[in-house]
């Protein structure tokens, strides 16, 4: 997938995400940041990432993808940078 494929599909499976937690499901940019403007927490980027499971992304358990290891926030657009990273099939 390009980068650009990637941010739409976090943006469509974070929408998912919220969904299912009975969450309002806001309007998404690629400068969207799940912590803060969505209302989740690291913790739900952990359970976030079980949910892409078979979605063509392994991503190690020691990998917050909402958050850099010093704590900065990422976007919408930096976690689909990540996740590109992760790719299985690039």
């Amino acid at each position: 997938m390009t980068l650009a494929e990637i941010e739409q599909f976090v943006m469509d499976s974070l929408g998912d995400y919220l969904r299912s937690s009975e969450k309002d499901v806001p309007s998404m940019t690629r400068d969207t940041k799940p912590i803060g403007d969505l209302g989740l927490e690291s913790q739900d980027g952990v359970d976030w990432l079980c949910d892409l499971e078979g979605c063509g992304f392994v991503v190690p358990n020691n990998v917050c993808p909402f958050q850099t290891n010093d704590g900065a926030t990422l976007t919408i657009s930096g976690i689909a940078e990540l996740l590109q990273d992760y790719q299985v099939n690039k």
